[in-house]
């Protein structure tokens, strides 16, 4: 019953107080301030964080299981094991090119900011290449549609960090690789 799920009010839901009633069902959504968990048998996570709130180690979380992951599951390098979450590199909004490697902003009017173009860890030095590939820092978008995945959310902070770390690992080792 609803009522039983309400803490400050549990006369909520009386029919004193609304005239109708029906029983939630599961595509109902309660807000945390008002929901006792302890009596919800299924629950979900809110993709857009206005009601979960999570802790500072949830990204460097992601950062290791998907580390661990790629080594145990999809025979990447032991060596990456020693890979540390860095929380001071990647920021949400970033996107990936997978033709390139490339990790960049790009405005709405898919335009490359350019100070921000990195491949693994380094800033990219020769915007010539951004240039030829591009005829300049626009980013057609049939390209982007094809070859650019966003980064937009609070979980792909750790990924965007990773994706730097492996290329930059990679590289440094001389491993033949495509972003």
């Amino acid at each position: 019953m609803p009522r039983d799920l309400c803490l400050d009010d549990p006369d909520r839901f009386s029919p004193s107080k609304i005239r109708t009633f029906s029983k939630p069902t599961s595509k109902d959504i309660f807000p945390n301030t008002e929901l006792r968990l302890s009596k919800i048998r299924t629950y979900g996570f809110d993709y857009d964080y206005t009601l979960a709130r999570y802790t500072d180690r949830l990204p460097e979380t992601i950062y290791t299981m998907l580390r661990d992951v790629l080594v145990s599951k999809m025979l990447y390098p032991p060596k990456l094991k020693g890979l540390k979450y860095d929380k001071t590199f990647a920021v949400r909004g970033i996107s990936y090119d997978r033709e390139t490697g490339w990790l960049f902003k790009l405005d709405s009017n898919y335009n490359i900011a350019l100070d921000t173009i990195h491949y693994g860890r380094e800033p990219l030095r020769d915007l010539e290449e951004v240039y030829s590939l591009h005829n300049g820092p626009h980013v057609p978008p049939d390209y982007a549609k094809a070859h650019l995945y966003q980064l937009n959310d609070l979980y792909s902070v750790p990924e965007a960090t990773l994706l730097a770390d492996i290329i930059q690992f990679f590289s440094e080792h001389n491993i033949p690789f495509h972003p």
